[in-house]
């Protein structure tokens, strides 16, 4: 059977939820499920039922169509069960946005009234005569939202009910409020068993941190739920799947209250591993992982708790995560062709993919980059060829878009949008070197996928551009001081401009450890200000363009934040100093101590200041995997193999890195003791 809905629905047969959707998607690439429903069948009367819900605007993760409202419901067996007039239906009993008990005025996210659901809607013996008839949409051949839609590309998401880390029931008097700890960040549904009287209001709450008084720190996400007690025992279960360790919950009323949650995320089959002699590193190993499994969803997230919108920046660099650490690469797949679908008239991607930001006018024209950098890595790491010979062309008119901003000297020159490189006080300026050097990547990786897919034309265009971008890159050189500048004209030096520099080759190979003993000179490095040190909306997002506090232009460096550690580490690996891995691996073990199980999006923020679960920081994922393990692919698809272990201060290094042949095994020691297993199809470059 296959199934659909603007804009979202969960499915039930015979009271067994069944599956949620549909993924989100561009309006004019919808996806349906598919199910089997037969082992949940039973002889005579059964039932099929589904909870939706229309969302009405764009929000974070639906984008409107045309078409509002529906749900489509078809089998093409024997059974011939289909949407249609047969289908009984009755209006969900969300409430109006009202005032919420922990948001000092501003509104509920979801409101329910027990009252008004059915006891027992879902089960086969329910009268639904009651029910009006469900409306038939009629669609003309120009309209009708279902003529392109296409099979969901990607598995549903694996779910697990959990609780609290100690009981999960309380008594509560009335306004008496219960606040329930999960043990780590989990990105659930939220589910109550009520005990109540009727009219008894519900108010349950959700956060990452909590507040001085016990409760949950609601920001950044906000989100909470109101529910009315119909006057029976009932299940309560949130519509949407939220990020939050910590919940409480709060009733007007004599409440007996029980507490658990569904967790979701997308499947990760058991397999990749990384371990060595450092038991630090190997707990920054997995919870990094444990952060890529809770921004895995339908597509690609950035964080489970505060938004949970598919950035197109983020998502490369948890699509090279989860090449190291998952064997499934479906999910890597789809996010590239769903960020792609929604490529503007001028070229550029939506900031993010299939949500309210795909219909703002700005994007971030440095992620537009990184998509053609994460095609790249899913074309060394899968060798999908359709792939590529799909997408390569979305990446030749990003790449035409930047060449109308090549200035006379060749960089360039005023590219409008929203350039973002990091959360740091990056100079910014009509030239920015952190963009020149993206591009020169883009075009090296565009070059490279091209020419091996054949189209050596266009190869030798992008190898030109990158070839005139690589020259005039010379004028951010600062002869004194030995390091490139933000800015053409401009005095300030970050990391994020150097690292990416080597890792691009923009620089000569004889400047390199000069560079790297600057930028890492801990005296000279400054963390500067993020969104997460402030609460103010209209001055956080400003940050980047302002002058950073007690920093010295001719003396200080921007540190890079976590995310843009990944091209830090890389230009590491460049340069031959991979000696420096494993300390910079290990700053994120004060991170651990939080108890989370995950990665923040900063260095620091106070509570609510920032999310607590971002997968753009966990690079040590791979970072482990490519440059201590040493496992890189050499050509596409692992047809052959780069084996590079490197020790510094350990001793053993083991794991196992998914390829499309299967696993390579890997278990070396210091001493000499090395064992090496490759599957057959992977030759090991010498």
């Amino acid at each position: 059977m296959r199934a659909c809905a603007d804009s979202r629905y969960v499915l039930f047969v015979n009271s067994e939820l069944v599956g949620r959707g549909p993924i989100r998607s561009e309006p004019l690439h919808l996806f349906y499920d598919t199910y089997s429903i037969a082992p949940l069948l039973r002889p005579g009367r059964n039932v099929v039922a589904a909870w939706c819900r229309y969302y009405g605007r764009p929000n974070v993760f639906w984008k409107p169509g045309a078409a509002a409202g529906w749900f489509l419901f078809e089998t093409a067996s024997e059974l011939e069960i289909e949407s249609g007039d047969s289908w009984r239906a009755m209006p969900a009993p969300y409430g109006k946005y009202t005032p919420g008990f922990w948001q000092q005025g501003q509104p509920n996210k979801e409101i329910l009234d027990g009252a008004g659901i059915p006891v027992g809607w879902t089960e086969a013996g329910f009268d639904d005569s009651q029910w009006d008839e469900a409306e038939v949409l009629q669609w003309g051949l120009l309209d009708s939202p279902v003529l392109l839609m296409s099979q969901r590309p990607i598995p549903q998401l694996e779910e697990k009910t959990i609780r609290p880390s100690l009981d999960g029931e309380a008594k509560l008097e009335p306004n008496e409020l219960a606040t329930f700890d999960f043990g780590r960040i989990t990105r659930a549904h939220p589910r109550l068993k009520v005990s109540a009287d009727a009219s008894v209001v519900i108010d349950l709450a959700c956060g990452e941190d909590l507040r001085s008084d016990g409760t949950p720190e609601i920001r950044p996400r906000e989100w909470t739920l109101r529910y009315t007690s119909g006057g029976d025992e009932e299940d309560v279960e949130s519509f949407e799947a939220i990020g939050f360790r910590y919940l409480s919950v709060r009733s007007s009323g004599l409440a007996k209250v029980s507490v658990e949650a569904r967790e979701s995320h997308y499947p990760r089959p058991e397999g990749p591993f990384f371990q060595c002699d450092d038991e630090v590193l190997n707990q920054i190993w997995q919870a990094g992982v444990r952060t890529l499994d809770l921004c895995s969803t339908d597509v690609f997230i950035d964080c489970p708790g505060r938004e949970q919108r598919a950035w197109l920046g983020d998502a490369f660099l948890t699509s090279l995560i989860s090449l190291v650490a998952n064997p499934d690469t479906r999910l890597v797949k789809h996010t590239l062709r769903l960020h792609g679908e929604g490529q503007r008239a001028d070229g550029l991607l939506p900031a993010a993919a299939a949500c309210d930001f795909s219909l703002r006018p700005s994007s971030l024209p440095d992620h537009s980059m990184l998509w053609i950098r994460g095609l790249r890595c899913a074309w060394d790491y899968t060798g999908d060829a359709d792939l590529i010979d799909e997408l390569l062309p979305r990446a030749i008119r990003i790449l035409r878009f930047f060449e109308e901003f090549r200035g006379g000297d060749d960089l360039l020159e005023d590219v409008p949008g929203w350039v973002f490189i990091d959360w740091a006080q990056t100079e910014r300026g009509s030239n920015i070197a952190a963009l020149d050097a993206f591009y020169v990547l883009a075009l090296e990786d565009f070059a490279y996928m091209a020419s091996t897919r054949g189209q050596h034309r266009w190869a030798s265009w992008a190898k030109g551009l990158a070839r005139r971008s690589k020259r005039a890159f010379g004028r951010y050189w600062d002869l004194k001081r030995g390091v490139y500048l933000d800015t053409a004209g401009g005095r300030r030096v970050s990391q994020q401009t150097n690292s990416l520099a080597i890792v691009a080759g923009c620089v000569p190979p004889n400047r390199n450890e000069r560079i790297l003993s600057y930028i890492l000179d801990g005296e000279r490095l400054k963390i500067t200000k993020t969104p997460g040190d402030s609460f103010d909306w209209s001055e956080r997002l400003a940050f980047q363009w302002h002058d950073p506090q007690d920093f010295d232009d001719e003396h200080d460096v921007v540190a890079a934040q976590p995310f843009f550690c990944h091209f830090l580490h890389g230009a590491l690996n460049k340069a031959g100093r991979r000696d420096e891995l494993v300390p910079m691996l290990k700053r994120w073990e004060p991170q651990l101590s939080s108890g989370n199980g995950c990665f923040e999006e900063y260095w620091k923020a106070p509570p609510g200041g920032g999310s607590r679960c971002h997968v753009w920081s966990a690079t040590p994922v791979y970072d482990a995997i490519a440059y201590l393990l040493g496992v890189r692919p050499a050509k596409p698809g692992f047809a052959e193999v780069e084996i590079d272990p490197y020790f510094g201060p350990l001793n053993h290094l083991s794991g196992r890195v998914p390829t499309p042949h299967g696993f390579i095994e890997i278990d070396v020691h210091r001493d000499g003791e090395r064992k090496v297993t490759v599957p057959d199809g992977i030759k090991v470059r010498a």
